[in-house]
């Protein structure tokens, strides 16, 4: 009895060494792919030399923000063109396909501003994250995690 008890405790202490083990090349896989991304974005000419981590995300929150408002203008004003073209479009053929057109090209504006939006986000929440902190854009809003 005392030997399969000895036995158990020697295999708990030997499984839970390689449990920890095998966590910590994962962790330091992430941190180097991150650490590859902040030194890329370091070299991001809308910064200036010198700057401090938080000026830089900073800077791209308020960017982003600035896309996502450009994008929500956008789709509202081709949503607007678009409901005026079918209105229209019955009645005058040729101005109904010219606000028809607007529209697709107001509706593709938004998404490239909506992209280049997170884009941005994303990039502030990788020098975030170099900092500790965790960003992350929701489709309500920004979750930040300390």
């Amino acid at each position: 009895m005392k030997n399969c008890i000895l036995l158990i405790v020697t295999l708990f202490i030997t499984l839970q060494s390689f449990s920890q083990d095998s966590i910590v090349p994962v962790d330091k896989g992430s941190h180097r792919a991150l650490q590859k991304d902040y030194d890329h974005l370091l070299k991001y000419r809308l910064f200036k030399e010198g700057m401090t981590d938080d000026e830089m995300a900073g800077i791209l929150l308020y960017k982003g923000g600035r896309n996502l408002f450009g994008a929500f203008v956008a789709e509202t004003f081709g949503l607007i063109v678009g409901s005026v073209a079918v209105v229209v479009y019955p009645k005058n053929n040729t101005t109904g396909t010219v606000l028809a057109i607007g529209s697709g090209i107001s509706f593709i504006v938004g998404i490239g501003n909506l992209l280049s939006g997170y884009s941005k986000i994303s990039k502030a929440g990788i020098i975030l994250q170099h900092k500790g902190i965790n960003l992350k854009a929701t489709s309500t809003g920004i979750s930040l995690n300390f």
